[in-house]
């Protein structure tokens, strides 16, 4: 008697081009919302929505790819990806973070707003006698007796110029 048994062909191995869907969503999940918290307007809202989608996709991607026995991927994703987001993000906000420090701190605006009185050489900017007629009015007081006068010149003058050694040398300042 023959055997009649049927043979069937192995399965052939499919090509998926699903771990390598789920290693360029991955991707997308470090450089997005690295992209989002250093450049929009309103990063924190946008880039949990940006990772909340990523992630669904991602997890999608996972499963149909475990159903088909191609996991491992996914796996390895899953273990390496919370740190590099981590990373990303707070790369990413310590950039920004470092940008608007720079842009509040700028010398260049705090020089024109004549926040300080002394330029970077170290000379006084209009810090002498004659410089500035209504210091030069409560000079004259000062020295005349006018402790009122004294104190004004001490808080209105620039710092380290002649007009407050004045105020201080007549006991202002203390």
């Amino acid at each position: 008697m023959e055997d009649q048994t049927v043979r069937t062909p192995p399965p052939q191995e499919r090509s998926s081009l699903l771990p390598s869907l789920g290693v360029g969503v991955a991707v997308l999940l470090v450089v997005v919302p690295w992209l989002i918290l250093r450049f929009a307007p309103s990063p924190v809202e946008v880039t949990i929505a940006v990772i909340a989608v990523l992630l669904i996709v991602l997890t999608t991607l996972g499963y149909l790819a475990t159903r088909r026995g191609q996991g491992a991927a996914f796996v390895a994703i899953a273990l390496v990806l919370p740190y590099l987001v981590a990373t990303s993000v707070i790369h990413a906000s310590a950039a920004r973070a470092s940008s608007e420090l720079e842009s509040i701190f700028d010398e260049d605006e705090l020089f024109d707003e004549g926040f300080f009185e002394q330029d970077l050489s170290g000379e006084e900017v209009g810090g002498t006698y004659g410089s500035d007629p209504r210091l030069d009015a409560l000079h004259d007081d000062c020295v005349d007796g006018d402790d009122e006068a004294c104190e004004d010149l001490y808080l209105e003058s620039p710092v380290g110029s002649e007009y407050e050694s004045v105020a201080i040398e007549n006991g202002a300042g203390g």
